[in-house]
């Protein structure tokens, strides 16, 4: 038997890989009726937005899967990493920026503003 001192506490552990326990996992996922979900890439989605210390769904796009259950979300312009419980599907019509530049400039046109910006 080993005795632990305090210098154990900060040493580097010994275990190089970390299995993950399958029947664990699916005995959590049975018990709490957690369900897989699955994204392909350009699916609209929700993401969990975390941004200034609060919690929200931001509308993206999947761009790719990295992990089994991690995928890179085009948010905003923005790559953001998100596991598969931090998605949702999404069913709200997609934003187009081109739609909005127009409006833009048909709303400039209408009240006769400048344009001081290249559309």
């Amino acid at each position: 038997m080993k005795l632990s001192l305090p210098i154990d506490a900060i040493r580097p552990s010994t275990t190089k890989f970390y299995r993950r326990n399958k029947m664990m996992e699916n005995q959590f996922n049975c018990h709490l009726g957690a369900k897989p979900h699955k994204f392909l890439p350009g699916q609209t989605v929700l993401a969990k937005d975390y941004r200034n210390s609060g919690e929200k769904w931001t509308q993206g796009h999947i761009i790719c899967r990295s992990d089994n259950v991690v995928y890179n979300v085009d948010v905003q312009s923005s790559i953001w990493v998100r596991h598969a419980n931090q998605l949702r599907q999404s069913s709200l019509p997609e934003l187009c920026s081109n739609e909005a530049a127009i409006l833009l400039h048909v709303l400039l046109d209408t009240f006769e503003l400048p344009k001081v910006f290249q559309l």
